[in-house]
């Protein structure tokens, strides 16, 4: 199936009916009960037990740049800060 987001409309009536049976909301918008889940989990909703259902994050370091050795932080696997990526790269 193909990704789609969730409209406004289908997020309020999320929200309204949390309590509701998973099926039921799964039925209503027309996914599975574990999409439910993860859109519980996006939306702040709910919390359910699992690696699958949790809320990704973006992997940051502070490991020092190869370049000139600042320790801002910036994506994991970039080993050059911004300038000196710059300076590299034109």
């Amino acid at each position: 199936m193909a990704k789609r987001e969730l409209s406004d409309d289908e997020k309020e009536w999320l929200r309204a009916h949390v309590a509701d049976p998973l099926p039921e909301q799964a039925s209503h918008l027309g996914v599975c009960t574990d999409t439910v889940k993860r859109l519980h989990v996006a939306l702040g909703l709910r919390q359910y037990p699992g690696a699958k259902f949790q809320p990704r994050k973006p992997a940051y370091w502070q490991r020092p740049c190869m370049g000139c050795g600042t320790t801002k932080r910036r994506p994991r696997n970039h080993y050059f800060c911004s300038k000196c990526r710059q300076s590299l790269d034109g």
